[in-house]
Parts: C-alpha cells; structure tokens; sequence
C-alpha cells in the first residue's frame, strides 16, 4: 500500500521491495531540506522493516532528480543548511545503509544526487537518463562521498573530466564508464526494474544479502566516513568564502530571465 511521506517522497512496499518515489515533477524533482529528511526517514525504515530486502528509488515524472533546489531556499544561511547539512546526513545515511539500496535513473540526474549514485549498490537507468556533476562550475567541492566512490569507479582520469567539464554523459555512457549496470527499455522501465529486483530478492537469502553488502562496503566504509567530513569541512570553505552563493544567485538570475524571456 503506498503511504505519503508529505509530499517529497512517497513510499511503497511491494514485498520484500521498499519504493521511494522523489515526488516533485514539475521542479524537476529537485531537493529541498524536507527532501532529504525524508529521505533518510525512508532508508532508516527500510533498514528496520524486516521483511524488506531492498530499497529502490526513482523520480517521478521525466527527469530523476535536478539536483538542490536553490529556489526553495533563501541565498543565505538557509541555502547553505539545504545544500551542505542535508546532504552530509544522507550521505552517511547510505554509507551505513545494511540492505541493498537500487537507483533506478529514470531521467536526468545532476549534481549531488548524481554523485550519490556511487554509494548505491546498484543503479538501473533508462534511455533518456543522463549525468552531470558540476560542481566546480558552482564554486562547491566533490560530494556524496564522490571522491572517494566516483574515483574508485571512474578512475582518476575519468573524474577529473566530468569535473572540470561539467559534461554530460548519456545512459550508454554511464554503463560503459561502471556508473550503471544497464539500459533498460523506457516503456514499462520501473515495472521492468522491480520485476528484476523483485526475482532477485525472492530466490536470495535476506541474512545472504545483508553479509554481502556488510563485506563488499567494508573496506571502504570507514574511509568514506571520514571523507564525507572532509567533504563537508572543504564545502563549508566555499561558503565561508562566499563563492557558491554568488554563483547560485547568479544562476537564479539567469533562470528567471529565460522564463520571463519564454512568456513573452
């Protein structure tokens, strides 16, 4: 039975399956502090419900998720709370996550969620998904553990292009470079997901599934510990000095003009 987690994040339960569906179409998905407090509100009742073997998230609408949503906060102290305090907590949400958390990309992804993709166990993504993480062009830092998981992922090289860039990369891309696992078709893409999921979890032992992720995340997860605070100490730099929220304003601006411009 589907339950509304106010109104960011809408939960299911399909058995042993927990779906948490990013609700905000019309922004794009974006995520705003309530966002992430439901968020980790869904991964901690994912983790204590025992008949639940794996966490999917998806977005609703075309697009997974836009990334911050700086419109929904101020471009002050209230900016800084949404953009480094929630996604600092739902970063170590995921690292200590016990089950196995699905990404299923369902459209474009950007930024922080984009990076986030590297903590999950598995992501699925659709023809018209994409990625970008560009960090460097806002005045922020790596985040969501990125350095550590997208460089063990990418390697180096890889990272550092996506970084500086800020280019996009298509859904074959993301398989190619190891973000994904597969493409699957857009027509039914979700269905198509949980019913692979659903088949897994069904044939494979719930104490089976909560070892393997125990030991695959071992030897990484006290490193990304203590990188997710390193993250946080560079990004509260950035903000000390000033440079994302100058550069938000100056992209809120920008936003504002190309939809007065498309009204006219």
């Amino acid at each position: 039975m589907a339950s509304n987690v106010e109104e960011d994040v809408v939960l299911e339960q399909r058995g042993s399956l927990l779906l948490a569906r990013l609700n905000r179409p019309k922004l794009g998905n974006a995520l705003r502090h309530e966002t992430f407090l439901q968020l980790i509100e869904a991964l901690r009742k994912a983790a204590d419900t025992e008949e639940v073997k794996v966490f999917v998230l998806v977005g609703e609408g075309k697009f997974f998720t836009t990334g911050a949503d700086v419109e929904a906060a101020k471009i002050d102290a209230d900016l800084q709370s949404t953009l480094r305090l929630g996604p600092i907590r739902l970063t170590q949400a995921l690292i200590d996550f016990p089950k196995v958390a699905v990404a299923a990309v369902n459209g474009p992804v950007v930024g922080y969620p984009a990076a986030l993709l590297g903590l999950f166990d598995l992501v699925f993504v659709s023809p018209t998904a994409t990625f970008t993480i560009n960090f460097m062009h806002l005045g922020l830092v790596p985040e969501a553990d990125s350095s550590v998981t997208l460089q063990q992922i990418l390697g180096p090289a890889r990272l550092w292009d996506l970084l500086l860039t800020g280019r996009k990369l298509s859904a074959p891309e993301m398989v190619e470079w190891g973000l994904a696992s597969r493409v699957l078709p857009e027509d039914k893409f979700l269905d198509t997901v949980l019913g692979i999921l659903d088949a897994g979890a069904l044939k494979s032992s719930a104490q089976s599934l909560k070892h393997a992720k125990r030991l695959i995340r071992a030897p990484l997860r006290q490193a990304m510990t203590a990188n997710n605070e390193a993250e946080a100490s560079a990004l509260i730099s950035q903000f000390e000095v000033g440079e994302p929220l100058e550069r938000f304003a100056a992209l809120l601006k920008e936003l504002k003009a190309k939809r007065q411009k498309a009204k006219l």
